[in-house]
């Protein structure tokens, strides 16, 4: 690294009116500085980055206007918009905010389609859910309370 003259340093640095002694203490804490930086190794997490890939593609979601309903234990055919959906999960509106249990069926109103769903996060009248797997979901139902 280069050396820098004592006015480039004072220049670069603004110690103007300082010591000989605060002035060479803090070229030198720039030089560690510096050579820290310099001497740094990149890391790499291909882990992370194929993890990240695999869970974009996992979740590519489609922009769409279906309407739909929620259907619960207690309530039969809340209606709602989705507006995006993946295969994994769909975000639905509702056209007002309803106290909803952890768990519900979304019922496609065209295809008559339902799934089962977890809702993941709510936010005013925007609802993101999971999709349950088949599979899973009778696990998961039957832990379900009413």
């Amino acid at each position: 690294m280069a050396d820098l003259s004592q006015n480039s340093f004072k220049r670069r640095t603004n110690l103007h009116g300082k010591t000989d002694a605060e002035m060479t203490e803090a070229r030198e804490f720039v030089a560690k500085r510096l050579s820290a930086i310099s001497n740094a190794k990149p890391v790499t997490c291909p882990t992370a980055t194929a993890e990240l890939r695999e869970h974009r593609e996992r979740a590519h979601r489609k922009a769409i206007y279906l309407l739909a309903s929620i259907v619960t234990s207690r309530i039969d055919g809340i209606r709602c918009v989705v507006v995006n959906l993946s295969a994994d999960g769909a975000r639905i509106t509702m056209e007002d905010n309803y106290e909803l249990p952890e768990f519900i069926t979304l019922r496609f109103e065209q295809s008559g389609i339902e799934r089962h769903a977890r809702i993941a996060w709510r936010q005013d009248l925007d609802i993101g859910l999971s999709f349950i797997k088949e599979d899973d979901d009778e696990e998961t139902r039957d832990g379900e309370e009413d």
